[in-house]
């Protein structure tokens, strides 16, 4: 995920942006220091994965939570959205008239024309705000907080929301009713409960431009309960051009207010742009040199961008083709790099090396010595392998999008000045990463933890999908337990209920273990239970949990499912005729005799011997 510099001329004079999109089904965006040839920043857009965060949708509220103070909205994707009571606007509160002026009165006052709280994060990228309730109005929220959600929300109501934290694991999409629409100098919140009608990026520090930009906003006349943020990238922007694009993000929300009245809940009223369009608009500056593309279409399109965004087309040399054999990535020398990033191994230049680990609960981080080994004094060397990681780690994390709570098991230090040394190391390189990030000390384990702001979905969770065998769990039972965890369940089911005939439809590997190394066992189990046991092997079983257990019931004669998460269907078991007849058997079926062998004769050494 891109971080953006203090100034773009700073970061435009020793980096390089390559865009990668021959392929329509994934677009590949890197950033690479001219200096060192390596990969800085890096960005993936597939179809695998489409994303929410950024898209606003007209929502039907299908649950209210009172446990969670939280509603579950339906945004016509499938997956319920979480929508916390914190971020529900008072307007769409379901109050008496004067209650709600009171609140909305609240919401919107002591609107001042400073920005420089230190206890403000103002929003700088395209990414939006997280709205944390440091930042509201305080009393206002005393106000809102005298209400229950189940008392001012109620089901089928209709909100129109958008994502702030893509879908993950189990979890359903983050919503919010509080909205924000980035341009190209600017952050549009229309309907944001900040203090402030504007803002200024904190990464501008320059106190005579913030004076400046405070005098373009000034000029800029933004109605009462809107909020206007100005990015980094307004950093010596010319009025004319924060005006405009000002009014490119009005005129985008008053689109959004037109195609909302004209919808039916659940719907997607405006989707965030795509990777190619932010990369021009953040990235591209009109008097340098930067983007390289492959990929025709992309080209064009950026081009296209270009045009909307400033108004003029881009100078030939801005936005550049390459149309070349070689692949652009390649040919930049960059993409064993990302390749790398499809591995949880990374080498350290010392020697040592990373294994990182990502869970749906939290991301660790080992670090190892390995072969880092050019220091005579053990403590030299861990530290220095420590303060190598440290750079490593916090490049890593922006690379794959890694966020949440992380853990990093550092080498051992045994001097308490080193284990300083690296807490502070860590801090400052974090420091260069935009999203949020907070690092704690070394604990008495020797680990470090930190965590960092979850932008979008990580490079894993949006390339890859859970694998069908494992399921995820990263393992799989043996054929022994899995045959074992089978002849329990049905050993249970015949227990709880008699039956005429047990049709046990397995993957094809345990079936052929069953039927191999059971058989006696089944038999048995047969003549006790009075009934009759038939194995299925379906070669379209990839997991253990793919089966079921089926019940012929003996007075009626009629078949009923008791047991699994797979049904196989008439056409499965049609598909798979041909293995049937070799793995489909009852257990009291006799087995064939095999022929005896005829002796050989015995060698003369053998008769001698005995």
């Amino acid at each position: 995920m891109f971080h953006t510099p203090q100034t773009q001329k700073d970061y435009y004079m020793s980096k390089k942006i390559y865009v990668d999109a021959v392929h329509p089904e994934e677009t590949r965006v890197v950033v690479v220091d001219t200096a060192t040839n390596r990969v800085t920043d890096f960005d993936v857009e597939t179809t695998t994965k489409p994303q929410i965060k950024g898209n606003i949708y007209l929502a039907k509220v299908i649950r209210v939570e009172p446990s969670l103070q939280a509603a579950f909205v339906d945004y016509g994707t499938g997956k319920n959205g979480f929508l916390p009571f914190s971020e529900i606007h008072p307007d769409y509160y379901q109050v008496t008239p004067e209650q709600k002026k009171k609140l909305l009165e609240l919401a919107h006052a002591n609107i001042v024309d400073d920005d420089d709280d230190p206890n403000d994060e103002e929003d700088e990228v395209a990414e939006y705000d997280d709205h944390s309730a440091g930042e509201d109005n305080k009393e206002f929220l005393k106000r809102a907080h005298e209400f229950k959600i189940q008392d001012v929300i109620k089901p089928k109501q209709i909100l129109l929301i958008q994502g702030v934290k893509e879908e993950r694991g189990q979890k359903g999409a983050s919503m919010t009713t509080y909205l924000s629409l980035a341009g190209r100098f600017a952050v549009l919140m229309p309907n944001s409960r900040k203090r402030n009608s504007y803002g200024i990026s904190k990464k501008i520090s320059d106190k005579s431009e913030r004076a400046r930009l405070r005098e373009i906003l000034h000029g800029l006349k933004i109605p009462k309960g809107m909020t206007v943020v100005l990015r980094t990238a307004a950093f010596g922007a010319a009025p004319a051009d924060i005006a405009g694009d000002y009014d490119y993000l009005v005129n985008l929300w008053n689109e959004i207010r037109k195609t909302t009245l004209e919808s039916v809940a659940p719907v997607t009223i405006h989707t965030e742009d795509s990777l190619l369009r932010r990369v021009v608009r953040d990235f591209v500056s009109d008097k340098e040199d930067t983007l390289i593309i492959q990929g025709e279409e992309a080209f064009d399109a950026a081009k296209t961008h270009f045009q909307q965004l400033y108004g003029r087309a881009p100078r030939k040399q801005l936005i550049q083709y390459k149309d070349v054999a070689v692949p652009l990535m390649v040919k930049a020398g960059v993409e064993k790099q990302l390749e790398g990033l499809h591995g949880p191994y990374v080498t350290l230049p010392s020697g040592g090396s990373l294994v990182i680990n990502q869970t749906e609960a939290m991301v660790t981080i080992d670090v190892n010595s390995s072969r880092a080994i050019k220091e005579k004094d053990i403590e030299q060397t861990a530290l220095n392998t420590n303060l190598e990681a440290a750079e490593e780690i916090a490049l890593q994390l922006r690379l794959r999008d890694l966020a949440g709570i992380v853990a990093v098991d550092f080498i051992d230090m045994e001097d308490e000045k080193n284990n300083r040394k690296l807490e502070l190391k860590m801090r400052e390189v974090m420091k260069r990463d935009r999203a949020r990030t907070q690092v704690a000390k070394i604990n008495n384990f020797g680990v470090l933890m930190l965590s960092r702001q979850r932008l979008r979905s990580s490079f894993i969770e949006s390339s890859y999908v859970q694998c069908p065998h494992c399921m995820g769990a990263g393992v799989v039972p043996s054929i022994q337990t899995a045959a074992i965890i089978l002849f329990r369940h049905l050993q249970e089911k015949l227990l709880a209920k008699s039956a005429q005939k047990i049709i046990m439809t397995v993957p094809t590997d345990v079936a052929v273990y069953l039927l191999n190394h059971k058989r006696a066992e089944l038999a048995e189990m047969e003549a006790k239970f009075e009934t009759e046991i038939v194995i299925i092997g379906d070669d379209s079983l990839m997991n253990i949990d793919q089966y079921s257990i089926q019940r012929v019931a003996p007075e009626q004669n009629k078949t009923e499912d008791l047991l699994g998460a797979y049904a196989p269907s008439t056409d499965n078991q049609r598909k798979n005729a041909r293995h049937v007849d070799a793995k489909k058997t009852t257990m009291n079926a006799p087995r064939r005799k095999r022929k005896k062998q005829p002796q050989k004769k015995k060698s003369l050494w053998k008769k001698i011997i005995g």
